[in-house]
């Protein structure tokens, strides 16, 4: 999994420097799907990890665009992705 660059955010356990999210299988018919997120320091150690629900209309408006769960997943973990 690759690590999308953050902003550096502090944590008791170190400064997470990246992200990565992963959107695991679903149906077709879904409406939903559980975000796995992680953060990670520099040496790819993860500091934090959650599920997030993308649901509803944020479910419908990914479409094929996976930058769009990259800015949700970021703005839920309150990051800033490194352009």
């Amino acid at each position: 999994m690759a690590s999308i660059t953050i902003q550096p955010k502090t944590y008791p356990n170190g400064t997470a420097v990246g992200m990565e999210v992963v959107a695991p299988s679903f149906s077709a018919m879904a409406t939903y799907c559980d975000l796995y997120c992680k953060l990670v320091d520099a040496e790819d150690e993860t500091l934090y990890e959650c599920n997030i629900l993308l649901a509803d209309e944020d479910f419908a408006n990914w479409g094929a665009d996976n930058g769009y769960i990259i800015d949700f997943a970021a703005a839920k973990l309150e990051v800033n992705i490194v352009e």
